[in-house]
């Protein structure tokens, strides 16, 4: 648990998964939570500072009650075992940071730790790559725009008006892009208020499933919503066919469809809503 003035993080091992529980238990980034463990478990008290309260505010270690504290308390808890402690500047001029103990200061190691509940997010939300993908459809307020791989896989637009030419020829490939590592900023529970204007886009991926992401403007934010169809049942003739009055082997008639890999660290990316950067949200409106 992180706590400072203003905020609180509260980072869970849930079922087996790290979680961000001001996030309604959305997966925690674990490379970032990995790295301050470690940092907190090798962290040794290098130097004894000052033990008087006036003192302090130089080292930034403030009691949180104070309004203009900028100290992150730590807890850590495993069953009945609890191990607490103030953090307050970097050092400067030298490799480490101030800590706190009950009225005693510190210099100690360097440790990391994220204040916000957003950036211990697990910031990836779908990666498909675009060799994957067969067929955008983009919809709007401004109509419909339609590209599909041709016989040389390469993207159609087959609705380009004659007095008009390409930004440049490769353009029409971009939309195929737009599912690779896909990155929020943050993560709300799905709400329908978000969703009462809004743009789509569905991509057709060579397996035959289907991504539907809706994009919508709401308050100060671009928001995504994700929904990803069922996987294709793996299709097999029967074993053994006549082919001209004569049997053929397996491995002349079966065949097997290949599912593409999608990459998402949710069984159901549908139940939440996700802020995105002004960038990201371009590629699907």
């Amino acid at each position: 648990e992180l706590v400072t003035r203003d905020e609180t993080v509260t980072l869970a091992a849930i079922d087996g998964r790290w979680s961000v529980v001001e996030r309604n238990n959305y997966p925690a980034k674990l490379e970032t939570l990995s790295a301050m463990a470690n940092q907190v478990a090798k962290a040794k008290l290098l130097e004894q500072k000052t033990s008087r309260p006036e003192n302090y505010a130089r080292l930034g270690l403030v009691d949180l009650e104070d309004p203009a504290s900028e100290a992150v308390q730590l807890s850590l808890r495993a069953g009945e075992t609890e191990f607490t402690t103030l953090l307050g500047n970097n050092a400067s001029g030298r490799t480490g940071r101030y800590a706190r103990d009950g009225e005693q200061t510190w210099l100690t190691d360097a440790i990391d730790v994220e204040k916000l509940p957003a950036a211990w997010l697990e910031p990836v939300i779908i990666n498909v790559e675009s060799a994957d993908v067969a067929r955008v459809v983009l919809k709007g307020e401004g109509g419909e725009l339609t590209f599909e791989r041709n016989a040389q896989s390469e993207f159609d637009f087959g609705q380009l008006p004659p007095d008009r030419e390409l930004k440049y020829p490769a353009i029409t490939g971009e939309p195929a892009r737009a599912l690779v590592n896909v990155r929020l900023e943050d993560v709300a529970a799905h709400e329908d208020k978000r969703w009462q204007d809004v743009a789509s886009a569905n991509f057709t991926l060579l397996d035959g499933r289907e991504i539907r992401v809706q994009a919508a403007k709401y308050g100060e934010g671009n928001w995504l919503n994700f929904s990803v169809g069922p996987a294709p049942e793996s299709t097999e003739t029967e074993s053994a066919e006549t082919r001209n009055g004569e049997e053929t082997s397996d491995a002349d008639s079966s065949e097997t469809k290949t599912v593409v890999a999608i990459t998402t660290a949710l069984p159901d990316l549908s139940v939440w809503d996700y802020r995105v950067s002004s960038y990201v949200f371009d590629d699907f409106v």
